[in-house]
């Protein structure tokens, strides 16, 4: 978290993060950053997250493939041509 200050003669390009990969252990965030064009400041946050209601939805919405569409889809990218 925190405040930065940025310059009016220059360009910016800030990432401010994402939702943490399910791979990782808890606890589980959700980074983002809030821009604000008075002060020129951005500022960054960390929050933390339901990951299991957050899968669970995504499932439920149909945002989610399953593990053989998942290994065909990972075949496709380490195979050069393969479609």
């Amino acid at each position: 978290d925190g405040v930065v200050k940025l310059r009016s003669d220059r360009e910016y390009f800030v990432n401010p993060g994402s939702l943490d990969a399910s791979r990782k252990q808890a606890p589980k965030f959700a980074e983002f950053a809030l821009f604000d064009s008075g002060p020129m400041t951005v500022e960054f946050f960390r929050v933390p997250y339901d990951d299991m209601l957050t899968e669970a939805k995504a499932a439920g919405a149909g945002y989610r493939i399953g593990p053989w569409r998942d290994r065909f889809y990972a075949l496709q990218r380490k195979v050069p041509g393969f479609r």
